[in-house]
């Protein structure tokens, strides 16, 4: 039987297994971690270091040598991978530390930390069936999401809830249904530069409609209950809170009610920067929240809107918004121009004297 390009595109995953991907660059661009399996036919990946200077890999983690079960998956990472159309096994997703010297990563389950100057593979006695483990920016403590709770624990494996409700359709670090199949937002939490916060989605599914969905390959089971946002039924919740991680305390980041959309989260020097967009996807708000957790600015501008006015924009001084205000009322050197994929954004920095991005 002649080895055709249908076997080989089958083989090897659409022609991806075997190849360099998930890149972590060091900050001090001595070191990159990667995954890659060990051939074009393997769907195993494994944890790869290299070394920039000498030009040299390590390969530092190894699924099959770790004592789990790598079908071993929990429902939140079959919808993840199916999402994200990923067919390979091992090491497909991880994490690491500020300075890129620790990477955790789960393996059937199973949270497993790799020291990446020393090679060496810890497994912390945390009980298996968690997702989306992620280190603290040093490197002490691992969040990771446990059914529907947002949980923290040392490398020692002390867990500790942080954000959790008794209502089954209410979850704390995860991504709602619409950020992660249409926004490309696999992730529902953020930890702060400092560690000292998580930034953390809470998502009521409540007034979502349920689904009953069969399985064809197995008729004599009964229909498994989903909650699904069809085109025009009711959306999710999501709301966005600064999470203390040695208190619990809550701080809930003031969102505009009128946009449905969480599109994305990151921390920045100035803070916290949260991005919504309405559910006609024609206007989009982004929110800075300053280092000591509370609101700095909101400015929306919509794309309809974006005609003569914002063309000419590109060559005259942008005016930054007022707090009373807003649109754009006198000039500040605190104002920023930013302009990307046709839409005209302004943002103001806050003015506080806190340094960092707690």
């Amino acid at each position: 039987m002649s080895d055709t390009f249908p076997r080989q595109h089958a083989r090897t995953q659409r022609l991806t297994l075997g190849e360099p991907r998930n890149f972590t660059i060091s900050p001090d661009g001595a070191r990159i971690a990667f995954a890659r399996s060990a051939t074009g036919s393997d769907p195993v990946n494994m944890l790869w270091v290299l070394d920039v200077e000498g030009g040299t890999e390590r390969l530092v983690l190894d699924p099959r040598n770790i004592p789990a079960d790598l079908g071993a998956l929990t429902d939140e990472e079959k919808r993840r991978r199916e999402r994200a159309r990923e067919g390979a096994g091992g090491v497909v997703t991880y994490s690491c530390d500020g300075d890129v010297t620790k990477a955790v990563t789960i393996l059937g389950g199973q949270v497993v930390v790799v020291d990446l100057m020393t090679d060496e593979v810890l497994t912390p006695a945390i009980a298996p069936g968690v997702f989306d483990a992620r280190l603290s920016p040093d490197g002490s403590l691992i969040a990771y999401v446990r059914g529907a709770a947002l949980c923290v624990s040392d490398l020692a494996g002390n867990e500790r809830v942080v954000a959790t409700e008794p209502s089954d359709n209410i979850t704390w670090g995860s991504a709602d249904f619409i950020a992660a199949e249409e926004m490309g937002r696999q992730r529902g939490y953020w930890w702060s530069p400092g560690g000292t916060h998580i930034a953390a989605c809470r998502v009521d599914e409540s007034a979502v409609d349920v689904w009953h969905i069969a399985d064809p390959a197995h008729p004599e089971r009964p229909a498994a209950e989903h909650r699904y946002p069809a085109a025009g039924t009711t959306n999710a919740s999501v709301e966005l809170f600064v999470i203390e991680v040695a208190t619990g305390t809550r701080v809930p980041v003031l969102l505009p009610a009128h946009r449905e959309y969480l599109n994305s989260v990151s921390w920045s020097g100035g803070g916290l920067i949260a991005q919504t967009q309405t559910r006609d996807q024609r206007a989009v708000t982004m929110r800075c929240t300053a280092t000591n957790i509370t609101p700095a600015l909101a400015m929306v501008v919509k794309k309809s809107q974006l005609s003569r006015k914002a063309r000419q924009a590109r060559s005259t001084p942008v005016a930054a918004p007022t707090t009373n205000s807003p649109m754009p009322k006198t000039a500040s050197p605190s104002a920023a121009f930013v302009k990307r994929a046709g839409m005209v954004l302004v943002l103001r920095t806050p003015t506080s004297s806190s340094r960092g991005g707690e």
